[in-house]
């Protein structure tokens, strides 16, 4: 990671690099790899592969040498699996059957219904979400037996069961307690053909076709009663979600059902329908993600089979593609499973499908292969893993559980580990922001955009590290929109905002003025960066330009490479910039052309420092440094970190300090996994812990520390003091 650089996803079309990371998702998922021509870097064809010594003991070899360097080189391009799961527990009090149901009450599993050869059953068992395989406790007879169309939602301490069927055939709902089950009324009157439903926090809705018509109802579980929703302005609903309290309803708008749109009850009415981007016959599966706010949509449509989509919607952004969903996972119709990783999407019929839609929407990663627990298993998020119930053709169903971090691993440093000399400061900057654009002049930060509250903001703060202080930035002359991205600029900070609209502030004055925006940021995604002086760097996939502070206007430089589609930007001395792609490329400018160094062996995404003489590139879990010779050296710390991450060098001495996550839950008493490397040396030490249970997701160079900012607004620095031989700043 540079200096200061951010990834401004503007509205509207996600362009040419959604294509090229939706295709190789699918690429992915389907067993292949995606070859690109690249000729590599230069090197000595019969040079043996260098051994490089880690921490751990353990040697590594260096990636081969490039072939014929006048020939263009395949280069395979892959996204790492998700997670990794644990071995199979035998849940001996439970009988097999297909398809059991699986919800979380509390701090227990409730595993119920499915069907044997007998037909569909009414039985069931909780079990220790710690310890499954300790001994079952019986449920209680249940009201109802199972259904094909049967649905569970678990919400303060009960779970609810819609859709099932009584002892005449009819459609019956019910609710569990933890200590009986209680039969739920039928919905308003009329001939009810139930659908879909959601739980939300005053109790359950459901939504069907009621004598030719759509309708939604929700029940309050606290008066026992159902209240009709009238006036849902979609010919049927495919399907619910419950977002802050209201629900938001996705559905067909005519009668052809091909023109689908989403429709928010909130209060007391329906909102205009937002229509769907495109167009097809599509029954998705929906649910809100925590993380963003947003209700993501996941599922395939029916004409001539070719589309497998995936959206997001939320009330203030509408609609946005996301990339498209593996195939046959999408056919499946999966459920989606918030967790602090990012959404599942898992589908009963086809778990080898089953993928990660990470918190920053892109690519769609596979789940680590799971283990065999038959066709057709039933999964829910306990609130540390995705517990998986299926049957493996024993005489009693199995469970496994999926971890984002994998089991048994060593997360964290150990006890006794090398550490930095260095500490920790939490900075307190008087509001909690959410996602706010970061920039760094000296030892001040500037942030802007992001949310305060439930507010999308365009104004901001700026930070003053040495002095202590922080002071509000005034509200810029363009909309920051939900992705902005900022640079240093001279002797203030460059933004780019909502489509595009670019602004400069210059933190003497304090006044903010418009300014060009870069090529290719109308149509798509831009990457900023600091250049060369206090010149500002722009890369698209169609340029890379460069602002002239003192005129306002951009200067072309050399094109990316071709087929390269820029997902960072990595500056350092003497003006070097380093471009990385979003298939996992690392290209370099050199003069007047870029040299497309050859593969770093690492997993994309991916960012990089960019220090005197040398490049690093870490993905989060291993860095490699390039050497004088253009060779990349692989280097791992002797520990193992979560997938993802940043990094950021530490002024100009040779060290960077990476993030490479945080633990989800208390395993490790909030302990989180930054460390610093010394790349002449190879060397990895820890550091100290940051003050409370922190992941910061955005980090820049402010003076001499390491500034961090947290998705939860949480805002911390490292101050290097051995590395950088003295102290620095008091924080703020």
């Amino acid at each position: 990671m540079s200096e200061d650089w951010e990834r401004a996803r503007t509205a509207g079309p996600r362009g040419a690099r959604g294509l090229a990371v939706a295709a190789l998702a699918l690429a992915v998922v389907a067993g292949l790899v995606l070859t690109t021509g690249d000729g590599g870097s230069e090197e000595e064809p019969d040079a043996p592969p260098e051994l490089v010594i880690e921490p751990d003991g353990e040697p590594t070899p260096a990636p081969p040498p490039t072939a014929d360097p006048e020939q263009p080189q395949a280069r395979t391009v892959a996204v790492r699996p998700a997670g990794s799961w644990s071995e199979p527990v035998t849940l001996d009090d439970l009988a097999a059957r297909d398809a059991p149901r699986v919800a979380r009450l509390d701090d227990r599993l409730l595993v119920w219904g499915g069907r044997d050869d007998e037909g569909w059953r009414d039985d069931g068992a909780l079990l220790d979400a710690e310890d499954p395989g300790a001994g079952a406790e019986a449920l209680p007879a249940a009201p109802l037996r199972d259904d094909a169309a049967a649905a569970l939602h678990a919400r303060d301490g009960e779970v609810l069961v819609l859709g099932g069927l009584d002892g005449d055939g009819g459609t019956a709902h019910a609710r569990y307690d933890g200590q009986a089950w209680q039969r739920l009324p039928a919905p308003p009157s009329g001939r009810w053909r139930w659908q879909a439903s959601a739980a939300t926090s005053e109790g359950v809705a459901v939504a069907g076709d009621v004598d030719g018509a759509a309708a939604v109802a929700a029940h309050d579980l606290a008066a026992g009663s159902w209240t009709r929703l009238a006036g849902v302005p979609l010919v049927d609903v495919r399907t619910l979600a419950a977002l802050d309290d209201d629900l938001v309803a996705i559905g067909a708008t005519s009668e052809d059902g091909r023109e689908l749109a989403a429709t928010r009850y909130a209060g007391g009415s329906w909102s205009e329908p937002d229509p769907l981007p495109g167009r097809g016959n599509w029954t998705p599966r929906a649910a809100t993600d925590p993380a963003s706010g947003r209700v993501v949509a996941v599922g395939a449509t029916h004409d001539r089979g070719r589309s497998h989509l995936a959206a997001a919607w939320s009330p203030r952004r509408g609609w946005e593609r996301l990339t498209s969903a593996p195939a046959a996972l999408a056919r499946a119709e999966p459920r989606l499973e918030p967790t602090p990783a990012g959404l599942v999407a898992w589908a009963s019929g086809a778990p080898d499908a089953a993928a990660l839609l990470p918190a920053d929407d892109d690519p769609w990663r596979p789940l680590a292969a799971a283990p065999d627990l038959g066709g057709d298993a039933g999964a829910v998020w306990t609130g540390q893993a995705l517990a998986v119930v299926g049957d493996a053709g024993g005489e009693a169903l199995s469970l496994a559980t999926w971890s984002p971090q994998g089991h048994g691993g060593v997360a964290l440093p150990p006890a006794g580990a090398p550490q930095a000399d260095g500490r920790w400061e939490r900075l307190e900057v008087g509001e909690t922001r959410l996602a706010p654009a970061l920039a760094a002049a000296g030892e001040r930060v500037v942030a802007w955009g992001g949310r305060v509250g439930a507010q999308q903001r365009d104004d901001g703060l700026v930070i003053d590290l040495g002095e202590g202080t922080v002071a509000p930035l005034p509200t810029a002359p363009v909309p920051a929109g939900p992705s902005p991205a900022a640079t240093t600029a001279g002797d203030g900070v460059l933004v780019l905002g909502e489509r595009g609209a670019t602004a400069r502030y210059d933190l003497d004055t304090g006044a903010w003025e418009t300014v060009e925006p870069p090529p290719g940021a109308d149509a798509g995604e831009v990457v900023l960066g600091r250049g060369a002086g206090a010149d500002a760097v722009a890369a698209s996939p169609q340029a890379v330009a460069r602002l002239d502070t003192a005129t306002g206007r951009w200067q072309a430089l050399p094109d990316p490479p071709e087929g390269l589609l820029p997902d960072g930007l990595a500056t350092g001395p003497d003006g070097a910039l380093v471009l990385l792609g979003a298939g996992g490329e690392v290209a370099r400018l050199d003069g007047e052309a870029w040299t497309v160094l050859a593969d770093p062996g690492l997993a994309p995404p991916l960012s990089a420092a960019v220090l005197p003489g040398s490049v690093v590139v870490w993905d989060g879990e291993a860095a490699v440094v390039l050497d004088e010779r253009d060779r990349w050296r692989p280097t791992r710390p002797g520990w193992s970190t979560v997938a993802g991450g940043a990094i950021t060098p530490m002024g100009e001495s040779g060290q960077v300090l990476v993030w490479g996550g945080a633990q989800v839950g208390d395993a490790l008493g909030g302990r989180t996994g930054a460390a610093v490397l010394d790349t002449g040396e190879s060397v990895w030490r820890t550091t100290p812990d940051p003050p409370g249970w922190l992941a910061p997701q955005r980090w820049l160079v402010a003076g001499d520390a390491a500034v961090g900012w947290s998705d939860d607004g949480a805002v911390v620095r490292f101050v290097p003091r051995a590395a950088l031989g003295a102290e620095s700043g008091t924080g703020g």
